[in-house]
């Protein structure tokens, strides 16, 4: 029996070994395993002289003995682990000043990439917030002269109702104006878009409460209603769950409100138009309005959502069919079609290069910061030899001391991914105060989960960067017969040449940097010294008339007229005009063609920007007249033959060669009106610094009014209260309207270039703390290798040597590194400035001068940097020197 019993005992016992192997730790389980087993095995020759029961127990006890022993393996393991942090911190308290350098150096580094990692996750990689946003698209106009057109509300409806590969389309479009708000506290100007119905149901949001429009909404002789956002549902109604249903006065007119869009929710709205606030109302989009029903207008921004199981390229193809269908129906649809994008890279497309340039910088910094950590800890570990060598000596593993080490290096890197956390928090705070409005979703950017696990994770790898290498080089020279080298504190050429190389590529890597910075610092200065064409020092507000209130041309224009008279009035006006878009706030263009030379299709059209003005617009401005005259608001009033003022730039294009004053123009307005040239102007650059001067096209808003237009007021120096004064002239002829928004063409101007600036800030920051660690470690090496030659030094100066001999010898070790980096780093520049080609204004990725001046600056810098040891070496007194030995 005990043949067969004793087996069966023994084979449970290793089973139950293998249950308890999972409490040992790791690197101790195959030796753990290997000493029970031979254990169990021992006892098991022995169980043929006992009874069968005492040796089944005997085999069983032994077994069970393995639980304690295991438990108490794991316990002394962990014991083992916290005499290491322990230790580690003990060391970092006695050298407070290393440890705060290596601290600082880390947070720099891991502040700097988790800062930039945050943004980008937040802008590029955090998908938008609607359901399933993969599946949603953005529906261009494209034509032979552009592939990022608005569209037309007659094409937008036979694409909805033509397709067959989405589940839905909406469209929407934003007046920059906004609405007029009546309420408690006098009328608010509101931002409101128009959307078409279903727009919620496209983009997958559920009201918070209430419904999406519908097609019946889209009339002007539907019922007036509206969806309101959040914000005015807590300010206007305090959250009443009864909100649907109530109505809410929008220029005049009672809309009855049918939902509430939830919180935080943001219309993905062309990221071209720059919104002056957040929405607060959705409106229906009427399509029987009169401007709506043109072709040729194209003004709505479409957005659909791919039906299941249908691909991009499919819905292309579609589209592509009814765009020809449309093309052969209406002539002035030749050549026009939809181009499809996915929304997401609509939104971020434009920012995602800037973007990954700063964190493509940033990682640069954190490269160079822990090269600069393992320089550092390499120079202390020779002093660290003796110490290292009485450890192994003693019988410490290379297992053991690494992992001592190792565990120095990881207290270093929680202590500094720590404070880069918070250095961190602090950047992201600072560049989304400081960042433009074109940045799309920067609001939500922030410190989350992701963030704090991707700055976790880049100090764990720091770690292993900056502490590995060290930790094998003291352990393969950490033997006894190294005790008398480590008390001297010699160094390993080895050693000396790792650190040679980690200083060489800081210097390298920093002057990639820097040239970056250089490039985009030039390419701003020239962007800001373009000459835009107009005077900054003036003041914007726009205000829209109600159609329902100002229902007739006559009243519109008499409203606007006796507005400029007042405006030019007030004290300390220089000069008040109106214009429908003033530079910088918007865009317009339409079809042109001199008298009798009409396009032979519509493919050949050729487009002007057009603005009506009113007043002294080009005196406010300061655009200077060139040829003939402007507009005298007396003699070319309604009724007057229609003249219009245009740019030379439009002269050129128009009529080149010759006198443009006289020439007769066709403008599509709609109908085609016939105009003469009355004057010539300079060029505007009016879409900013870094786009050139359009033709332009200026008519009279009293030949041809509009019920939107914006107020142009040229001010004094200082002119405090001036904007609540143009808010009063407003109010004074109609107290029931508001203007939308008031701010002046300097800030226009600023922001026009903030992307750039705020890019070329940023590089130019972190660039120079890779300087400051560059030349950090320049002065560490040299420093090191005069502590470590000072015996040396003093023999020499013992010897007749005079300290500028001295100096010399020093200084050309440093030379030598400096130079090294120089020349790699300049080789890594030429590389590296090819990627910035596209964020550079009107010059080349490889400067000449940047080129010249940046190596020459850094190349100055790291030798002071060298100089100040190499100095303080000429000053070893001899005997001193000999006696330190």
């Amino acid at each position: 029996m005990i043949a067969v019993f004793i087996p069966l005992t023994h084979a449970a016992c290793r089973l139950l070994l293998l249950a308890i192997l999972p409490l040992v730790p790791a690197g101790r389980r195959r030796e753990w395993m290997e000493e029970w087993t031979a254990e169990i095995d021992a006892r098991r020759e022995e169980s043929h002289r006992r009874g069968e029961a005492a040796a089944a127990g005997e085999l069983l006890r032994l077994a069970a003995g393995a639980l304690p022993h295991a438990w108490w393996t794991r316990r002394l393991e962990w014991s083992y682990h916290m005499t290491d942090i322990r230790y580690a911190f003990r060391l970092v308290a006695r050298k407070p000043g290393f440890a705060s350098v290596v601290v600082a150096t880390l947070a720099l580094g891991i502040g700097g990439a988790t800062a930039m990692f945050s943004i980008v996750h937040g802008v590029l990689l955090e998908p938008l917030p609607y359901r399933e946003p993969d599946r949603l698209v953005w529906m261009f106009g494209s034509f032979r002269g552009s592939d990022t057109a608005a569209v037309s509300p007659p094409d937008f409806l036979d694409y909805r109702s033509e397709q067959r590969t989405f589940s839905s389309i909406a469209a929407m479009t934003i007046a920059p104006s906004g609405v007029t708000v009546a309420g408690a506290g006098g009328p608010e100007r509101l931002l409101a878009g128009r959307t078409t119905a279903a727009m919620l149901t496209t983009l997958g949001v559920r009201p918070a409460l209430g419904r999406d429009f519908q097609t019946t909404d889209e009339s002007l002789s539907a019922p007036r209603v509206a969806i309101i956002s959040d914000r005015l549902w807590q300010e206007r109604f305090a959250r009443a769950r009864d909100v649907v249903g109530q109505t809410i006065v929008v220029d005049r007119r009672a809309h009855a409100i049918v939902g509430v869009l939830p919180a935080g929710f943001e219309l993905p709205f062309d990221p071209f138009i720059q919104l002056s606030g957040p929405l607060d109302l959705l409106l229906p989009f009427p399509f029987d309005a009169e401007e709506a029903t043109v072709r040729r207008f194209h003004f709505l921004r479409a957005i659909g959502r791919l039906a299941p199981a249908r691909t991009l390229s499919e819905a292309q193809r579609h589209m592509d069919v009814i765009a020809r269908r449309l093309e052969q129906a209406y002539p002035e649809n030749e050549t026009w079609r939809l181009r499809l994008l996915p929304l997401h890279e609509r939104l971020v497309g434009q920012v995602r290069p800037a973007l990954l340039m700063l964190l493509a910088a940033v990682g640069l910094l954190l490269l160079i910061a822990c090269a600069n950590v393992m320089s550092l800890l390499l120079a202390r570990a020779t002093t660290r030899q003796s110490e290292i060598a009485v450890r192994a000596a003693l019988g410490a593993s290379r297992g053991r001391i690494v992992r001592q080490l190792l565990t120095e290096g990881l207290v270093l890197a929680l202590l500094g991914g720590t404070a880069g956390l918070a250095l961190a928090s602090w950047i992201v705070g600072v560049v989304k105060r400081a960042a433009p409005a074109s940045i799309p979703r920067l609001e939500g950017v922030g410190i989350d989960p992701v963030v704090v696990g991707f700055s976790a994770g880049i100090a764990c790898v720091a770690t292993l960067v900056f502490a590995l290498a060290p930790a094998v080089r003291i352990v393969r020279s950490s033997d006894a017969s190294r005790m008398k080298e480590g008390a001297r504190g010699a160094d390993g050429s080895e050693r000396a040449s790792l650190r040679r190389g980690l200083v060489v590529t800081q210097i390298a890597l920093s002057l990639a940097l820097l040239v970056g910075a250089g490039l985009l610092a030039r390419s701003l200065a020239r962007l800001q010294a373009v000459e835009v064409g107009f005077a900054s020092d003036v003041l914007l507000a726009a205000i829209a008339l109600p159609a329902e209130v100002y229902g007739s041309l006559d009243e519109v224009e008499g409203f606007f007229t006796a507005l400029s008279e007042r405006l030019n009035g007030l004290p300390g006006v220089e000069a008040a005009a109106l214009a429908t878009s003033p530079p910088l706030a918007g865009a317009n263009d339409t079809s042109v063609y001199p008298e009798g030379e009409p396009p032979a299709a519509p493919a050949d059209r050729r487009f002007a920007q057009i603005r009506w003005v009113q007043g002294d617009y080009f005196g406010a401005l300061a655009i200077p007249v060139l040829r003939g005259r402007v507009f005298d608001d007396r003699a070319d009033g309604p009724g007057a033959p229609p003249v219009v003022v245009i740019s030379r730039a439009m002269a050129e294009k128009f009529f080149p060669g010759k006198d443009p004053i006289g020439e007769r123009l066709v403008v599509d307005l709609q109908d085609a009106v016939t105009v003469e040239v009355a004057g010539v102007v300079g060029d505007a650059r009016v879409f900013g610094q870094a786009e050139d001067a359009p033709a332009m096209l200026y008519m009279s808003s009293r030949q041809f009014p509009t019920n939107y237009m914006h107020l142009i007021v040229r001010t004094a120096a200082a002119s405090a209260g001036m904007g609540a004064s143009i808010r009063g002239t407003v109010q004074a002829l109609d107290p029931a309207l508001s203007i939308a928004r008031l701010e002046s063409m300097r800030d226009l101007l600023r922001d026009s270039v903030a992307q750039p600036r705020l890019r070329t800030i940023l590089v130019a920051a972190f660039a120079a703390v890779a300087l400051v660690l560059s030349l950090t470690g320049v002065y560490g090496i040299v420093a090191f290798t005069v502590g470590q030659r000072t015996r040396e030094i003093g023999i020499r100066l013992a010897l007749g040597a005079t300290g500028h001999e001295v100096v010399r010898m020093i200084m050309r070790q440093g030379a030598v590194v400096v130079g090294l980096g120089l020349l790699v780093g300049l080789v890594l520049a030429f590389g590296a400035s090819r990627l910035l080609a596209s964020l550079l204004y009107e010059m080349g990725p490889n400067d000449p001068l940047v080129f010249t001046i940046v190596p020459l600056a850094v190349g100055a810098a790291a030798l002071m940097a060298a100089a100040l040891p190499a100095r303080r070496a000429a000053r070893i007194e001899p005997v001193r020197a000999l006696r330190s030995e």
